[in-house]
């Protein structure tokens, strides 16, 4: 459940089951020690650098010694540490739930408002306190969306991951020459 959450809302090159343990080429320890991340899901950050991985699978069996220290606890703390970092799917769906509550709330007042002044059906009480917690709760959300969306970014760019890897560069005798010659 935990691969199949992280690839389908924040790592989409995840492969299938995920992955336990990995080799990785000296540029990709070079890439992950560049970026410094506290927090970091490490598996997300050997497929964010690019490498098309190689998988060769294996038979998991049962641990027949000891047990295991992955707690329930660490298992979700690595999980949001994986959604914090890979995808900004959590803040949008507070927005998106905002917008849904709050527009449902605007639905809910006009239609007291057209039971009030159609059917003359009293409104008292529970109608309009609901309507006003309603309303106010899902602007809440939408602001709270917002505010996640500036952190997400904010915390997109203090995470110090290089905008794009570069995995090798050409060059030519023509490049090497000066610019002045190249023109002619």
């Amino acid at each position: 459940m935990f691969y199949g959450l992280m690839r389908r809302y924040a790592i989409p090159n995840m492969p299938i089951g995920g992955f336990d343990f990995f080799l990785v080429d000296r540029v990709v320890v070079d890439i992950i020690n560049e970026a410094d991340e506290k927090n970091s899901f490490l598996q997300g950050q050997v497929l964010w650098t690019g490498y098309d991985p190689v998988l060769i699978s294996y038979a998991r069996r049962r641990r027949e010694i000891g047990h295991s220290r992955w707690t329930i606890s660490r298992k979700l703390k690595y999980l949001a540490d994986g959604f914090v970092s890979y995808t900004e799917t959590p803040v949008r769906m507070i927005t998106i739930l905002g917008l849904i509550v709050s527009m449902l709330s605007f639905g809910y007042a006009l239609l007291i408002l057209v039971l009030k002044l159609f059917w003359r059906l009293p409104v008292e009480g529970w109608a309009p306190l609901m309507i006003t917690v309603l309303m106010l709760g899902g602007i809440q959300m939408v602001m709270l969306g917002v505010i996640g969306e500036y952190l997400w970014r904010n915390s997109h760019e203090s995470r110090r991951r290089p905008s794009f890897v570069i995995e090798s560069t050409v060059s030519s005798e023509a490049s090497e020459q000066p610019l002045d010659e190249r023109v002619r």
